[in-house]
């Protein structure tokens, strides 16, 4: 009797956990949707922001797949974390999984940068402090 009430609660907790992962699924697929129009968006008409960050889109080959590779970086990035400043790319990282993920974003806009206009590239300047890698060895 008890692996049976056992068996059910087992049951009972995948069968919540199934509807979670649907609605997650379905979530994920409007982030996918909403990141697509953006940067379909973005690369036929870029905005300011884009301008600003890569100059016009380059026309052909490697420095046009890299200016797209960047938008797509910046427009997932601006999607993902919220980012509704027109005035910069990919604005100022909230916390360390977004500094994590600026980080990336910003060596993205680097390496199209470095092809489309190699003496323009800026260091980036995030504001937000990372957690320290010290440890007390206590020695």
């Amino acid at each position: 009797m008890r692996l049976d009430l056992n068996q059910y609660r087992r049951q009972s907790h995948l069968t919540a956990h199934d509807v979670d992962q649907q609605q997650i699924a379905a979530i994920d697929g409007v982030l996918r949707n909403r990141i697509l129009e953006q940067v379909v968006r973005a690369v036929a008409e870029p905005p300011n922001y884009i301008l600003r960050t890569l100059g016009p889109r380059p026309g052909r080959g490697a420095t046009d797949r890299a200016w797209i590779g960047a938008v797509v970086a910046i427009e997932g990035y601006r999607v993902e974390h919220d980012v509704t400043d027109r005035r910069s790319a990919i604005g100022q990282p909230a916390g360390v999984e977004a500094t994590l993920d600026w980080y990336a974003v910003d060596d993205k806009i680097g390496a199209a940068q470095e092809l489309t206009s190699p003496m323009q590239r800026r260091p980036p300047v995030p504001s937000v402090e990372l957690p320290s890698l010290e440890f007390g060895l206590g020695l």
